[in-house]
């Protein structure tokens, strides 16, 4: 439930009206909502949408309606507790449908102002408002009172949530809850977003076999496990390469079996959070997940750690024994992650567990049955470990019935931007600020090689989020905060970097800006300064 909150007061709308400047502190997003509404020349005093007539004639549209109409008949009666209509919009900004006005105060409202069925909300028709930002913005967005660019409008707030064509990745809708009465709360914002996942994912269902598979390209997707913003299927994994796409949906059918899987992949590329989609994605789900670092245990404790101990089983333990990882993960799944870092005798007890399901307790020769889905996780090549014989082959092997490979971040630079945006707004969420990332300073974390991957570019947004006071930030706070300064040996990474795009490019310039993840322009640039011919 990630809602674009802007924070906007009266006066700040005022100040744009009188002086026709942009003040400094509105969030970027909104400011260009206003200017976008200025051009197009809305009335900043319009109290009332204006009229189309919508005839669907597009099918999507009719399968859109069609979905929507039973979950809105469940949502809408409990968002009348709050005093909200809530309407569906199609990708023009048009209502199509709508309820919640069995109340007569808001029956009279959306009357007076045409929030009505055939109402047009797009910010060409109606200036800046939730559904025509939403559609702008393609994100979630609360607008509350003076936020909107018509006066006419202010007593009210509305939150507004896209759908999306998975396909294609374009708008097919928006749901909208507005209230005339004050401003929205929590559940409401939380029944806006379920009801928009519900019918985004029932219409993309729908879809299935009337239309050749496709990925998206170019567009715009996300992907999370929980409910929240468009197209998105986990909680923090965020992607629209291939190459990641690819294993994210690798991940998924492995899911739905019981094979063993090794999750390989540098340092902080999500190892654990694809572990947890093949988890919510497999008939174990409610069950435990279970997550071990093998690496950051104490050699002599591993041991007791997975498998358990008895009583007196060594100085200090429990005088009741202690039932271990496996067994506190019966009926789910275990993440052993940095599996290329447990000692010889954890792994004949793990490779005992993968061919006879029991474990056995330290201290004990009595086994244990266990029912648990195993999942492995490393930065090490185990492989090359087992061929060097410290890793055991019959255990590598047993493990690795499905391998799945998350790719560096630098390998798919045109998530940087997705991922650096979603951790900026996750991290200003707590600090009530929603910056943005002009783009200078986009292009500079896009060409920065992120030995970190994702969790370094998730700690910087957050210490961007806490130290810079700007709405927007820029190349200098990247600069003073981030890890981008220059150092050195950065010239000669640099044109070593673009010599090897090149020359795997086979001297296609555009091939090459694509592999480094930098524009045409760029790269001529860069080879101009380094005095490089193709």
């Amino acid at each position: 439930m990630d809602f674009t909150n802007f924070n906007t007061n009266q006066g700040l709308r005022d100040r744009f009206q009188e002086e026709g400047e942009l003040p400094s502190r509105i969030h970027p997003a909104l400011a260009d909502s206003w200017t976008r509404s200025r051009d197009y020349g809305i009335n900043p005093y319009l109290d009332s949408a204006p009229f189309v007539t919508s005839d669907p004639g597009d099918q999507r549209e009719e399968i859109l309606l069609e979905v929507a109409k039973s979950c809105f008949s469940y949502f809408g009666k409990l968002l009348v507790i709050s005093d909200c209509a809530l309407a569906l919009s199609n990708s023009a900004g048009v209502i199509i449908h709508l309820e919640g006005l069995s109340n007569q105060t808001i029956k009279r409202l959306t009357d007076k102002h045409n929030f009505l069925v055939g109402g047009n909300w797009h910010e060409k028709a109606a200036g800046t408002n939730a559904i025509g930002m939403a559609i702008s913005e393609r994100n979630n967005i609360l607008l509350q009172g003076g936020e909107h660019y018509s006066y006419g409008f202010h007593p009210y707030s509305c939150a507004a949530a896209p759908m999306f064509d998975r396909s294609s990745g374009e708008i097919i809708g928006v749901v909208d809850a507005s209230t005339f009465t004050g401003y929205l709360n929590l559940h409401s914002l939380g029944w806006v977003a379920a009801t928009a996942r519900l019918i985004e994912a029932e219409f993309n269902k729908r879809l299935v076999g009337q239309r050749p598979c496709q990925t998206p390209t170019g567009k715009v997707s996300r992907h999370y496990l929980q409910s929240g913003p468009p197209g998105r299927d986990l909680d923090g994994v965020i992607g629209n390469s291939p190459v990641f796409l690819q294993a994210r949906e690798t991940a998924r059918k492995v899911a739905k079996t019981g094979l063993s899987v090794l999750l390989t992949g540098e340092t902080g590329t999500g190892k654990e959070i694809f572990a947890r989609l093949i988890h919510q994605h497999s008939s174990r789900c409610r069950g435990p997940f279970v997550a071990v670092n093998c690496g950051a245990l104490p050699g002599e404790l591993v041991y007791s750690e997975l498998f358990g101990y008895t009583e007196g089983a060594f100085t200090g333990a429990s005088r009741r024994g202690l039932p271990g990882r496996f067994e506190q993960a019966g009926g789910g799944t275990i993440l052993l992650d940095e599996i290329g870092d447990a000692p010889h005798e954890v792994q004949v007890g793990l490779l005992r567990v993968l061919e006879e399901k029991v474990v056995h307790r330290l201290g004990s020769a009595r086994p244990v049955p266990v029912d648990v889905r195993v999942l492995g996780a490393t930065s090490k090549d185990l492989a090359a470990l087992a061929g060097e014989g410290r890793f055991r082959e019959d255990l590598y092997f047993r493990l690795a019935g499905i391998k799945i490979k998350i790719p560096p971040l630098r390998e798919r630079r045109e998530d940087i931007p997705l991922l650096a945006r979603h951790f900026l707004a996750e991290a200003g969420a707590g600090t009530g600020r929603c910056p943005d990332i002009d783009q200078a300073a986009l292009q500079a974390l896009i060409e920065y090689p992120w030995p970190g991957n994702v969790r370094e570019i998730k700690n910087l947004m957050e210490r961007l989020a806490a130290l810079v006071e700007d709405p927007l930030i820029n190349l200098a706070a990247l600069e003073r905060w981030g890890p981008l300064s220059p150092g050195p040996k950065a010239p000669q990474a640099e044109k070593d970097r673009l010599l090897g795009a090149v020359r795997e490019a086979g001297g296609n310039i555009s091939r090459a800006a694509s592999l480094m993840g930098i524009n045409r322009t760029t790269v001529y640039r860069r080879m101009k300064k380094y005095g490089l011919k193709i």
